[in-house]
């Protein structure tokens, strides 16, 4: 049996969707001495769960999220980087002659969890062979966070420490950056580098789907030297990150050291401007590797190699192709499936004829299906096709918004009579141009443009909501199920003085108290049209919305024995929100 060991705990600052998140580094190792301490934590937070055997795919992990009254706020179902998936093909055509799972000694994690879930708790599970879950649990309150890199890129600074845009569209927080890193380049042979680089990126951008969302990328290209120039085989010799050909005895395999790659990175870039990492080895013979950082050499096959290998660890694509050990089931990859019915991707057959149900796929050459007869996920230099290309899509929307920046900031805006405001927005772009722009006036479209006028000359006194919807509607996505190629901003104009928010909640009564639950209760407000119920988040240390209701009473049934809560009540209605009452403690019993 394996088990998970923790051996660092790291927070990063990170934007994700324009949405403050935190990127955590959670080493792992494998230890087979058995249990550590702190996967005993995990028993509570597996007893809240419903029992289940989850189908997940080889050497996956199970991260799920709790917040302080141990409800399951987060979930996400990750590779485990302890292992990785080798493969080998033929450079005259493509096809795969090799693959291999590979298990290393250790792995860092990398989550991005959005900070709005306020997760407190993580567990981490993972399957073996019988698909049964050993949890690690980790406390995150115990756990103080870096300083935030939130400040301007400076790019004299970075060309201080060696780092270059190749290709710079934008914020860091707000773009997909890959980082391009030399390997066995000695101070001689360095100068070459950039025209590597540039070679490589005009590669990747020559595939169609990357070539019209390349306004959604930064790359950037990181010169660091060795000591040598070249690569080891069968072990390293003395270059910076410790690279070589013949890894665990795979003639083609290129490793490196990823613990010293990310360690240099800190040190040279902000935490956000490191989503996706390819090292360059300096040798033309030909092989790489992929995973969190993806390795390839100068050999002119390579540059498939990486797109292929990018297609696994940027979308989640799953291999094609039949060769290799085969286990059928469902996996969570968007263009495999071991339903003969395809519905992933049934979308795409209403549209294209050439999308399809064809058998042979993951290893399997039966029982598991792919959608296209030829793929860039089934053999290098074929293209992606539209399957993929939408994975690649909603993979990019992941980590980026469409929404760029706005002004003024969304929020509220108090506007005399006769006075004028000027919302804008900035988007992301594409080839297709097909990002659209619409404002929205109390739910009524006024403008289809980038920037939009509010004047008052020509609006009563009131109340009104202002909204920015942004969406791509491109064609390379048909199916967006967690609309991820959209976003919204809201404003809220009071503009005159004829608007009166509603009086101040005096007193908030706490009744019914028991161990699960109790209720909140208060005089209702003439002019308040619902209520807002907000609790304390100790370890955020700010006020948190917990339930909204037009009623004059809260009814909570399902919390911790033994909790203690801090909660109070504004009085709303469409003019504002009125000052919050004082708060009332609530103790709940163990019994």
């Amino acid at each position: 049996m394996r088990y998970l060991l923790l051996l660092m705990l790291l927070l990063l600052p990170h934007q994700n969707r324009a949405e403050p998140a935190t990127e955590f580094h959670i080493h792992l190792r494998v230890d087979s001495t058995g249990l550590s301490s702190a996967q005993l934590q995990a028993a509570y937070y597996r007893s809240s769960m419903q029992p289940q055997r989850l189908r997940l795919g080889h050497h996956q992990l199970v991260v799920t999220g709790f917040d302080r009254d141990k409800k399951k706020v987060y979930s996400a179902t990750v590779d485990d980087p302890r292992w990785f998936h080798a493969e080998v093909f033929n450079p005259d055509d493509g096809t795969p002659v090799q693959q291999q799972h590979l298990q290393q000694p250790e792995g860092i994690l990398r989550l991005q969890i959005p900070r709005h879930l306020f997760v407190e708790t993580l567990v981490i599970e993972e399957a073996d062979n019988k698909k049964m879950l050993t949890p690690i649990a980790i406390e995150l309150s115990s756990v103080l966070p870096l300083t935030s890199t939130t400040q301007a890129i400076d790019l004299d600074l970075l060309a201080q420490q060696g780092v270059y845009p190749v290709l710079f569209s934008g914020d860091p927080a707000n773009r997909v950056d890959m980082i391009v890193l030399s390997e066995g380049y000695t101070v001689h042979s360095l100068p070459r580098f950039a025209a590597e680089v540039e070679n490589i990126v005009t590669g990747y951008f020559n595939d169609p789907v990357y070539q019209n969302f390349q306004g959604h990328f930064n790359i950037w290209r990181v010169e660091v030297a060795s000591q040598q120039d070249g690569t080891g085989y069968g072990s390293p010799i003395n270059t910076r990150f410790r690279s070589y050909f013949n890894c665990f005895n795979i003639a083609r395999l290129l490793c490196v050291n990823e613990n010293l790659v990310f360690q240099y990175l800190y040190s040279v870039l902000p935490a956000d401007a490191i989503d996706k990492v390819l090292v360059v080895v300096n040798s033309q013979m030909y092989g790489g590797a992929g995973g969190q950082v993806a390795t390839i050499s100068l050999a002119p096959a390579a540059i498939d190699l990486a797109l292929h290998e990018l297609g696994h660890s940027f979308a989640g694509l799953a291999d094609e192709y039949e060769y290799g050990n085969c286990s059928i089931f469902e996996p969570a990859s968007a263009n495999v499936t071991r339903f003969s019915t395809a519905a992933k991707w049934r979308h795409w057959q209403l549209a294209v004829s050439h999308i399809s149900s064809y058998q042979g796929a993951m290893y399997c050459s039966n029982g598991m299906y792919r959608p296209t007869y030829n793929s860039m996920m089934r053999q290098l230099g074929q293209p992606f096709y539209e399957v993929n290309q939408e994975a690649i899509v909603r993979s990019i929307y992941a980590r980026v918004d469409p929404i760029d920046q706005v002004l003024p900031q969304p929020g509220e805006i108090i506007l005399q009579p006769g006075e004028q405001q000027l919302f804008s927005t900035d988007t992301l772009t594409n080839s297709e141009h097909s990002i659209r722009s619409r404002w929205y006036l109390n739910d009524q479209l006024v403008s289809e443009q980038t920037e939009w006028l509010f004047d008052g000359v020509d609006h009563p006194e009131g109340l009104y909501e202002v909204r920015l919807h942004v969406q791509d509607e491109t064609s390379y996505v048909l199916s967006d199920p967690q609309q991820r190629l959209h976003s919204e901003r809201h404003w809220q104009i009071q503009y005159g003085s004829s608007c009166t928010v509603p009086s101040r909640i005096d007193r908030v009564q706490l009744s019914g108290v028991h161990a699960r639950g109790f209720r909140l209760s208060w005089l209702p407000q003439a002019t308040a049209s619902h209520y807002d119920v907000y609790y304390w988040h100790t370890v955020n240390q700010q006020w948190l919305l917990s339930r909204t209701t037009s009623s004059n009473s809260v009814l909570y049934s399902n919390s911790q024995p033994g909790s203690t809560f801090y909660m109070r009540v504004t009085a709303r209605n469409s003019c504002g929100e009125a000052p919050p009452s004082n708060y009332v403690t609530v103790r709940l019993p163990f019994q």
